[in-house]
């Protein structure tokens, strides 16, 4: 009678870990023009929150405020000129 039971359960196998936080969606550095405002980039003007990467260059001055900026974004966002807060 208990085998039967055990037999009729579904088997649930591996770890079902859901990560804490949710993945952000992400910009790459060369498409930063298209999202600023008065040369400047927040989640505010986005609408949600993002990850700036560095593909790409940038030849504009941008400023980019409570995002999550990556290693190489941050330096050619510098390097032209813009600053991250």
């Amino acid at each position: 009678m208990e085998r039967e039971l055990i037999q009729r359960l579904p088997k649930l196998r591996g770890v079902k870990n859901r990560p804490i936080f949710p993945k952000l969606d992400v910009i790459n550095v060369s498409d930063l023009p298209n999202y600023a405002k008065d040369g400047v980039v927040n989640a505010a003007i986005l609408g949600k929150k993002v990850k700036i990467l560095g593909d790409g260059e940038l030849k504009e001055k941008i400023t980019v405020q409570g995002l999550v900026v990556s290693k190489s974004a941050k330096e050619k966002i510098e390097a032209a000129g813009g600053l991250v807060k």
